[in-house]
């Protein structure tokens, strides 16, 4: 959840990407937030989706689902 609320914090909106790092202390960070991330077969998205059992097309139309236009 926080880094859904990270991701709302910044402004964004649609589909993106929250990274994050877990310390040593077992504490965890935020790096960035990602508006575009990468949507070539090794990309973290798609591997996350195919891990949910999405496959690569049913997430492009997902994202498009979700896409805000003018």
């Amino acid at each position: 959840m926080q880094s859904l609320e990270a991701y709302g914090i910044v402004g964004c909106s649609g589909w993106g990407r929250v990274d994050l790092i877990l310390e040593d202390s077992g504490a965890w960070k935020f790096l960035e937030v990602n508006t575009s991330p990468g949507m070539t077969t090794h990309s973290l998205v798609p591997m996350a989706a195919r891990r949910e059992g999405m496959e690569f097309p049913d997430l492009c139309v997902e994202i498009l689902r979700g896409a805000h236009v003018g």
